[in-house]
């Protein structure tokens, strides 16, 4: 199903599926220091529940970890999706320009985020009745915390999502965002198939122009045998040949999450029970002519299941791009 104009700033029509959901998302990056930081949220009005994840962080620091997987879903209105816990997503302009802000108390922060690439549709309804996609963008952040005055500018991923969401079938899955501070902007999803191949989709965005991914290739360490990737290094290439390299990478701070043994579509800070895990990771990339970007490494998996090698290639390529935005 393709995308069209209007999918990025309307709710869609929910679906009779348990697990159907439909979520906005967009992590942040000062280009200047550890300050970093994601929200993440939806709605499953069909389960009765949502989300509502934001954190913001200065390395190792947290300064605010808001995490709530159980938030009630009453009743169903379309336009409030867009809401969730304590944050609120703001369409200005489709596709160019969003808004998201967190505030409870005194405390408050607000992410002004401005498209960068195009846009990079999964086309993964053949595995899950489900649309993803993605963008890279610049961001302006700015709030107070604890007292603290916090304002810098940077860059960060943003995404949407709607229909049947259910992690627990994931057996190995690495979902990754890197940026640069001279605009180079990288997208990986690499997703573990029934023969044990890895299936890829995502994008190189690179000198102003954004190509579709063509081959991941990853060695990564593992903070233990339940823990999340901490260190390793990257090499992407895209379908027009262009190759960037992250020599290192090493994860700054994380949110480690289980799916409930009896339904996947239900995540829990608690993964002590928990088969099937997830990590949202923070990680400081190197490349290799010495640039230091930010970003994320989301790692699901079944317990025991840490590949340290990963390469995934194409044909096919999986994703379609979208100018949406930048026309």
């Amino acid at each position: 199903m393709a995308l069209v104009f209007d999918d990025d700033a309307n709710p869609h029509a929910k679906g009779d599926g348990w697990d159907w959901r439909e979520s906005y998302y967009c992590n942040f990056f000062d280009e200047k220091s550890n300050l970093c930081g994601v929200f993440w949220q939806g709605v499953r009005p069909n389960a009765g529940h949502g989300e509502a994840v934001f954190l913001l962080v200065d390395g190792a620091t947290d300064l605010i970890r808001s995490v709530d997987f159980k938030v009630p879903v009453v009743s169903d209105n379309p336009a409030d999706r867009c809401k969730s816990g304590n944050s609120v997503f703001t369409c200005v302009e489709p596709w160019k320009h969003w808004t998201v802000r967190y505030e409870k108390g005194s405390d408050w922060f607000e992410i002004d985020w401005r498209q960068l690439s195009d846009v990079c549709d999964w086309e993964w309804e053949d595995l899950t009745n489900s649309k993803h996609y993605q963008l890279a963008g610049k961001v302006h952040g700015k709030g107070v915390v604890g007292g603290r005055k916090i304002e810098f500018n940077g860059y960060g991923e943003r995404d949407r999502a709607w229909g049947d969401r259910n992690y627990g079938p994931l057996k190995v899955s690495l979902w990754n965002v890197v940026q640069f501070p001279d605009d180079v902007a990288i997208h990986a999803f690499s997703l573990m198939q029934a023969d044990g191949t890895y299936r890829l989709h995502g994008y190189i965005h690179k000198d102003g122009v954004t190509r579709g991914i063509a081959k991941f290739e990853s060695e990564i360490v593992y903070a233990g045998p339940k823990g999340p990737p901490e260190n390793g290094h990257i090499r992407y290439t895209d379908d027009q040949g262009r190759v960037v390299e992250v020599t290192a990478f090493k994860r700054k701070n994380h949110l480690a999450l289980g799916a409930a043994p009896d339904d996947g579509g239900q995540l829990d800070t608690d993964a002590s029970k928990s088969q099937s895990l997830m990590f949202l990771t923070f990680q400081r990339f190197t490349r290799s002519d010495g640039v230091v970007g930010h970003g994320m490494i989301d790692y699901n998996c079944h317990v025991g299941n840490q590949p340290a090698s990963m390469v995934s290639e194409a044909p096919p390529l999986y994703s379609t791009l979208y100018s949406y935005g930048r026309e």
